[in-house]
């Protein structure tokens, strides 16, 4: 999906990486699997404590949140097609 949507100004992909990796890790397996979104990092606990603040509780969860910042679709797992949805794809 990113790089179908990378380009647009109204959705940005990201990861949060709530656990102890390094950025060396987290880049390795991003470069490993293609990932071109960013990844939140978790230093000092802010990962956590914004994964916490979005309902983030296991991974993947994926979110959509719109320009006013409320939540339109949470969900644990991967489902393209609900996401693509929500997206108005």
């Amino acid at each position: 999906m990113q790089d179908e949507l990378g380009d647009r100004d109204d959705v940005q992909i990201l990861a949060f990486n709530t656990g102890d990796d390094t950025s060396d890790v987290v880049e390795t397996y991003f470069e490993k699997e293609g990932f071109t979104f960013d990844a939140v990092m978790d230093v000092d606990g802010k990962a956590r404590a914004n994964a916490r603040s979005l309902g983030l509780a296991a991974s993947p969860t994926n979110i959509v949140v719109d320009q006013d910042g409320r939540v339109m679709y949470a969900s644990v797992g991967f489902d393209e097609a609900q996401v693509r949805t929500y997206l108005g794809l």
